[in-house]
């Protein structure tokens, strides 16, 4: 008998805890169903909303906080900045400048931000600044437009641990005007899509744009990547937004 038993303990052990993983899931089971019925109550909900909220699973939900970085690659890209050294030394570095040229109307602009510090995701001692300003007439027109990126604001992305990756709708872009960043304070915002990108008035007339950027930090900062992402409107499905080539400057 007793060496029955210590032949079979582990058989014993597993049965035991397959019991306690089934009961504690019958219970979490029966406190979202417990919680679906206090939905159906206080909101009025429907049988088919709860039976798609029932169906809904946690990788679904994952997939959903992700859709606006999802849908990305369907749209039209224009890369700004691509592994490009930054920080306060060489913040007015030329090639951190580029100058734009977009031309018919959008649907949607999404900017996207991917930056580093000595190989790491950025501190709270560190910012992404970036401006865009409009050229009226040969003239940049100056206005407030932009700074440090308010980081919390960032919609939803996949992160990854040697980098800090930023999403923003372009219509509206928060951001800390002066530095010392800090997460802790109120940021401003921006609607660079239709103060800048967009010209409902005569869409069909090439605009052109100023872009700045760099990176506030006094460590090694690398920008790995700045880009905008767009879909244009049906009255102008050839739209584009294009970095203007030294060549076309001189011409």
């Amino acid at each position: 008998m007793i060496n029955f038993i210590k032949n079979n303990k582990n058989y014993f052990g597993a049965v035991i805890t397959f019991i306690v993983v089934m009961v504690v899931m019958f219970g979490f089971i029966q406190l979202i169903d417990l919680g679906i019925d206090k939905l159906r109550v206080v909101f009025n909900i429907s049988d088919n909303e709860i039976n798609n909220i029932r169906e809904t699973s946690p990788i679904q939900i994952k997939e959903n906080i992700f859709s606006d970085f999802q849908s990305l690659s369907s749209l039209d890209k224009e890369i700004l900045i691509e592994n490009k050294l930054s920080n306060m030394e060489n913040k007015d570095d030329e090639d951190l400048t580029k100058n734009l040229k977009a031309y018919g109307d959008f649907s949607k602009i999404y900017l996207f931000a991917e930056i580093s510090v000595n190989e790491r995701p950025l501190t709270d001692w560190d910012s992404i600044y970036i401006k865009f300003n409009n050229y009226i007439d040969n003239t940049l027109e100056e206005f407030n437009s932009g700074g440090h990126l308010f980081r919390p604001k960032s919609l939803s992305v996949p992160q990854i641990k040697t980098t800090t990756r930023l999403l923003f709708n372009a219509s509206v872009v928060p951001y800390i005007p002066t530095i010392p960043y800090s997460e802790a304070r109120i940021p401003a915002t921006i609607n660079w899509f239709e103060n800048v990108f967009r010209n409902p008035q005569n869409h069909k007339k090439e605009r052109e744009i100023r872009f700045d950027t760099f990176l506030s930090t006094t460590e090694r900062g690398m920008i790995n990547n700045i880009s905008l992402f767009y879909k244009c409107s049906k009255d102008t499905p050839d739209c584009y937004i294009e970095i203007i080539k030294n060549e076309e400057k001189s011409d």
